[in-house]
């Protein structure tokens, strides 16, 4: 008789199984929690970067990202 047939081995390979599957569950709900959370940061981030460069480009003038820095040397 080999291990695996006894019936108390198999349904202790079910729960573990069983808690198992719980557990990865969990773990890939809070990361996907943690993940949601970083991509909207970074899509916040982007646009207030995106607004300080434009209005630094309104204020300025010029048309690339470092007009801006030339034009503050040059005066």
């Amino acid at each position: 008789m080999t291990l695996l047939t006894m019936p108390t081995v198999q349904a202790l390979v079910f729960v573990l199984g069983c808690a198992l599957i719980h557990a990865a569950r969990a773990h890939a709900a809070a990361l996907a929690r943690v993940l949601t959370e970083a991509a909207l940061l970074l899509a916040v981030l982007l646009l207030v970067s995106a607004a300080i460069n434009s209005a630094v480009e309104a204020t300025l003038g010029g048309s690339g990202p470092y007009d801006a820095i030339v034009a503050l040397d040059a005066s």
